[in-house]
């Protein structure tokens, strides 16, 4: 899978909220890689408007539409929810699955 990565060269990173941002996205390219049959992920954040937004997309199969959520899914939903976001995962409107976080993220320097 090729997978491309574009990310804000400055954008603060609070200790507290990237763990669980890099577990979503973690889980979502691991999801990518076992199930979607897909050859591009694209992974895109920026940062606007006091919001972290993340996307990451692939060209493969798409989510079935009788899928049951297993931990992963449930996992990304419950750190979405302790980061206070909003986590949608849909099918792409020709192919491919699309997964799409906003965090309200605190303009932190501070690693501790």
């Amino acid at each position: 899978v090729e997978v491309r990565l574009n990310l804000p060269p400055d954008l603060p990173f609070p200790h507290h909220q990237v763990r669980h941002v890099l577990a979503i996205a973690a889980e979502a390219l691991s999801n990518v890689a076992r199930h979607a049959q897909a050859r591009h992920v694209q992974l895109c954040a920026h940062y606007t408007g006091g919001q972290l937004q993340l996307q990451i997309t692939d060209d493969g199969v798409g989510i079935p539409v009788d899928y049951v959520a297993g931990y992963g899914l449930r996992n990304m939903h419950e750190r979405a929810r302790l980061l206070g976001s909003v986590l949608t995962i849909a099918n792409g409107t020709e192919h491919g699955a699309s997964l799409q976080l906003s965090v309200p993220w605190e303009k932190s320097y501070d690693q501790n």
